[in-house]
This record gives C-alpha cells, structure tokens and sequence, in this order.
C-alpha cells in the first residue's frame, strides 16, 4: 500500500510539476515570441516596433537592446539613402548628376532593346552662360539653373529624365 502510494504521489506530483513547468515556460516564452515576430516583421520590411517586456529582467534588457539596434540601424540606413541621393543629384538644381543619368541609360537602353523601341536623347547647352555670370554675378546664373530645371521637368513625362551634366 505504502509502494502504490508513492507511485501514485510520485506521478501525481510529476503531472503537477509539468503542468506547472509548461505554464512557467509559455510564460517565459510569450515576450520571446512576440520579439521574434516582431524581428521577422522588420526584416520583411514592415514599420514594426519591437514589443517591451517587463516581466524577466533579461527579457527587458534584450527588448530595449533591440530596440536601440534597430533605432540605430533606421537611422543609419536614412543616413545612407541621403548620401546614396546626394551622390547621384547636383545640388544646386536637384537634378540627377552624370552618374544618375549613366544608370537610367544603362536601363533605358537594355529596355529599349528588350522591346525593340527606340531611344531619344537630347542634350542642351546654354550658350553664352558665362555672361550671365560674369554679368550678373554668381548668384543670378544659378537662380537661371535653377529656373531652367523647373521649366525643363515641367516638360517631362514620368519615365523621362531631366539630368545635369556640368
């Protein structure tokens, strides 16, 4: 009798202790999922934050240390399209510059090719520019630039580009 009691007491306690062990761990494991989830969301390219917790210390400490990392990492990234953007525009007009311009050609071109269209290119110079300057000063001739630009992109459809070269 004693035997068949602590057999039962003993499997008795083992249900308990695992009920007990599998609730502890969901709970432990609920922030753990939801920062996962989270995780999967940023690296799909979803605006997503990811979720604090203030149950498990370590759990926190993760959270926020995630969240600083992908802080740093928008704002690295927003650093660099802006540098990847000043590298292919002029500054003065806000055109696309000689390298922007080569990779629409390299584009347009193969396109062209794919669908056995044509391809027109024009290409402007202002003459007598440097009297603007030389007569008006500096400021003045990038004023005209700058109007040109606006006048220039007026004229052009969606899939046409308007790029600076000098």
């Amino acid at each position: 009798q004693l035997e068949r009691f602590i057999i039962l007491s003993g499997m008795a306690a083992a249900v308990i202790f695992g009920i007990l062990g599998w609730f502890l761990a969901g709970w432990i494991a609920r922030p753990l999922n939801a920062i996962t989830y989270t995780a999967d969301l940023l690296s799909s390219g979803t605006d997503a934050e990811i979720p604090s917790s203030s149950l498990i210390k370590d759990v926190a400490v993760l959270s926020a240390s995630l969240r600083n990392l992908v802080g740093n990492l928008t704002k690295t990234e927003s650093k660099l399209n802006y540098m990847s953007d000043m590298a292919l525009h002029d500054s003065l007009t806000g055109l696309p510059n000689r390298a922007a311009l080569e990779e629409f050609l390299a584009h347009a071109v193969s396109k062209a090719q794919q669908n056995r269209t044509t391809l027109s290119f024009l290409y402007l110079d202002l003459d007598g520019f440097k009297k603007v300057n030389d007569t008006y000063g500096h400021a003045a001739g990038d004023a005209l630039l700058q109007q040109v630009a606006v006048r220039l992109l007026d004229c052009t459809r969606e899939h046409e580009i308007v790029a600076r070269l000098g």
